[in-house]
């Protein structure tokens, strides 16, 4: 079996599973059912690693019952030394108590030595090799509410960690978390190599994350070069990506691939064009996804392997998607 990298539709949040024969990574576990029904169809009873780019809820949540899972054995969690937004909240305190445990009683190794300077062999395995672009040594130790090296404050998001994960077709995805554009300016001072083949867009597809959405997407584009961009999002009031984001992507690339995990709100506000719920969802791959039960799934869990994304077929999600929204930004924001 080669090595693949499957994208999770977890809805509103990110995961993604590096797997190949005995070895497996997970990056991010949002607080989604369809995180341990992934590792179940996968038949996954051991994650090598699980990195948490950032603390956020959507990010980081999925934790708990992951390390509650006694078949799975995981041997290490990598989370970012960043301070939650909100350290008060209930699901704060859950989080940490589970990180405490597994600690303490041995469940795995916990580290929050998440930064530019591990060394790729640390997560990398098999066929795959994983690459921890961002933060920065300096700018982790920093932390959130300090001045970044190109000048603002940083936030929880500044510091999110971008993983570069390259399967053994040498197809490279890049997991960027949540990043902003301080952290994106500093990356292009310093330089940094981001390119990649596949594109998880970060803070899925914006919204606040950033002032200049359509700059901000544009510049990432510019680094990134990617043929395939992926959105990880749910059905929301607030609809994700926006209009400016994609803009700023087909400003650099017109001709780029883009799938949403769920159907945007800004593609079809009205759930009643959606499939009734129960309705078979043919051409979504047979890895768990979220959407799928209530039809909310649009390109669903899809996985990359061999020579790029292979699954959903491209004209079979076209198509599905075409038949309920009359006007998705994939085709009528595309100059």
């Amino acid at each position: 079996m080669s090595a693949a990298m499957h994208v999770i539709d977890v809805a509103h949040g990110n995961c993604a599973v590096a797997a190949d024969d005995g070895w497996a990574l997970m990056v991010d576990a949002a607080p989604s059912a369809a995180v341990i029904e992934a590792v179940a169809h996968l038949e996954l009873d051991r994650l090598d690693a699980v990195v948490i780019s950032h603390r956020d809820y959507d990010h980081a949540g999925g934790l708990v019952p992951l390390l509650a899972r006694k078949q799975l054995e995981i041997g290490a969690v990598y989370i970012s030394a960043d301070a939650a937004k909100n350290p008060k909240a209930p699901q704060t305190a859950t989080l940490l108590a589970a990180l405490h445990d597994a600690k303490r009683n041995g469940r795995c190794r916990v580290s929050r030595d998440l930064d530019a300077a591990m060394n790729p062999a640390d997560l990398g395995g098999a066929g795959v090799v994983v690459e921890v672009l961002a933060p920065t040594f300096a700018t982790a130790m920093t932390g959130p509410r300090g001045k970044s090296p190109v000048g603002p404050a940083m936030t929880s998001n500044t510091v999110s960690a971008i993983l570069r994960v390259t399967v053994d077709s040498g197809i490279r995805v890049l997991l960027p978390g949540d990043i902003d554009d301080v952290a994106l300016a500093e990356l292009q001072a310093a330089g940094t190599d981001l390119s990649a083949e596949v594109l998880v867009f970060p803070h899925h597809g914006s919204n606040s994350a950033v002032a200049d959405e359509r700059g901000f997407a544009a510049a990432v584009m510019r680094m990134v070069d990617p043929r395939v961009v992926l959105f990880s999002v749910g059905r929301a009031a607030k609809a994700r990506p926006t209009e400016e984001v994609m803009r700023g992507i087909f400003d650099v690339k017109p001709d780029v691939y883009v799938a949403c995990t769920q159907l945007s709100t800004g593609c079809q506000a009205d759930d009643s064009r959606l499939p009734a719920a129960g309705t078979p969802m043919a051409h979504l791959t047979a890895i768990p996804a979220a959407g799928r039960l209530a039809c909310r799934s649009c390109a669903g869990s899809l996985s990359i392997a061999g020579g790029g994304v292979i699954g959903p077929a491209i004209q079979d999600h076209q198509t599905y998607l075409l038949s309920v929204a009359d006007e998705p930004m994939c085709h009528t924001l595309r100059p």
